[in-house]
């Protein structure tokens, strides 16, 4: 087992959000899933009838990208709710980093007409906790010991 030479307690606030980035990339998931099973529903024929399809064609590219960019969201938050529970020094920037597509996806999402206000609450949550002092300094850069 690998012990860390200077072992950092994890603030209460990085559990929260780690906990918060589980949440969010389940969500981000099941979306994703549900949206390529109802992608594939209309490609194939077999979904047409009850279905709210786009009506132009940059509607359905817009929906086609947000599906897309929330497919990959889904995987990297669960990777960076690892990192935040290990206290990782790269997980604080990658978190911020995903808050900032997810923010613009949510964004992007209520151009559309599709506003999914929990989402974007969630992604505003998770940002002002990551910028407390407590998170930021349980991830700031260690200077190493000489020795």
């Amino acid at each position: 087992m690998r012990v860390r030479s200077e072992q950092v307690r994890r603030p209460r606030a990085v559990t929260v959000v780690g906990w918060l980035f589980l949440l969010q990339g389940a969500v981000l998931a099941a979306i994703g899933v549900a949206g390529l099973a109802a992608a594939w529903l209309v490609v194939s024929g077999e979904g047409l009838r009850g279905l709210d399809l786009p009506a132009t064609a940059g509607e359905a590219a817009a929906q086609a990208l947000l599906l897309l960019i929330t497919l990959g969201l889904g995987p990297l938050s669960l990777i960076v709710a690892l990192g935040l529970f290990r206290i990782r020094p790269w997980a604080w920037l990658m978190a911020m980093a995903l808050q900032g597509v997810s923010l613009a996806t949510e964004l992007g999402s209520y151009l559309i007409g599709e506003a999914d206000y929990l989402a974007m609450a969630m992604s505003v949550l998770i940002v002002l906790s990551l910028n407390q002092q407590e998170v930021r300094v349980a991830f700031a850069p260690r200077e190493k010991s000489g020795g």
